[in-house]
């Protein structure tokens, strides 16, 4: 059955050949066989997880390029080269945690680049300011004592 599906939605032989995983692979499934997945929405949500976790089978199928805000997957690996050398945050702490001050929010961050950390304190405001989830930290910023605490 996995030799009928196109070869741009098949699942590679590395990865079990043929074995698809419910939460989103279930997409590339339900776009070869449609006529499997056919309740109302079912093919619009199949083509809209396509797009947002595998941006290069969506491109490769549908002929159209995906631009930016239509992919998860795409904006988190263009995020990532454009922030390459930044430190980006990966984990915070509020005040409520050990050793990070009132007002202050505790900031674990790394930069992709060289796998160097920091643990740094950022002030509340500061870290309500950053819009996206994928807070950036310009370091010199004070270090983090007792964040291991």
């Amino acid at each position: 059955m996995n030799e009928r599906i196109p070869d741009c939605l098949r699942q590679s032989t590395a990865k079990g050949d043929g074995w698809y995983e419910e939460d989103c692979e279930w997409a590339k499934i339900a776009i070869a066989f449609p006529q499997f997945f056919n309740r109302p929405g079912d093919q619009e949500q199949a083509k809209q997880t396509l797009a947002a976790y595998f941006p290069d089978a969506f491109e490769a199928y549908y002929k159209r390029e995906l631009q930016p805000g239509e992919s998860y997957e795409k904006d988190r690996r263009r995020f990532e080269a454009e922030n390459l050398n930044r430190f980006v945050v990966r984990a915070c702490w509020g005040s409520w945690a050990n050793a990070v001050p009132e007002g202050m929010v505790g900031v674990y961050a790394r930069r992709q680049s060289d796998g160097t950390e920091v643990k740094v304190l950022v002030s509340e405001e500061h870290h309500r300011s950053q819009e996206d989830m994928n807070k950036i930290v310009h370091p010199p910023m004070p270090l983090w004592e007792g964040a291991d605490a």
